[in-house]
């Protein structure tokens, strides 16, 4: 690794924020558990392969080039490779951070506005 493991924490604290702020987001809007395992896989599916993560998304047909700066997996990916790997930047740093944080707050909000304790 060639970046700062500080640096490192902080970018996988604010995936681990992500990723479970949408979590509780299909908790809230599933009726149940099936349902949040079968919502879990339609979104998980289409962030890995449109992410950039496992290939590059520039082979892809333009039909995807609105959905792909949709995807926080993007952003994340982005900037663990330039802290890891010291590799060319898609994104600045600040812009992956902004990105990130919005999803969080977005989720957050989403999860907690359609929580409710009684069962549906």
């Amino acid at each position: 690794m060639v970046g700062s493991w500080w640096q490192f924490g902080g970018w996988i604290l604010l995936g681990t924020l992500v990723f479970l702020s949408i979590g509780f987001f299909m908790a809230a809007v599933s009726k149940n558990e099936e349902s949040c395992i079968a919502m879990g896989n339609i979104i998980n599916l289409p962030m890995i392969l449109l992410a950039g993560v496992f290939f590059p998304v520039n082979h892809l047909s333009r039909l995807f080039d609105f959905i792909i700066p949709l995807v926080p997996l993007n952003y994340l990916g982005d900037a663990l490779r330039q802290t890891m790997v010291d590799a060319p930047p898609i994104h600045s740093p600040l812009t992956n951070g902004l990105v990130l944080g919005a999803w969080v707050v977005v989720m957050t909000v989403l999860a907690v506005r359609f929580f409710s304790w009684e069962s549906r």
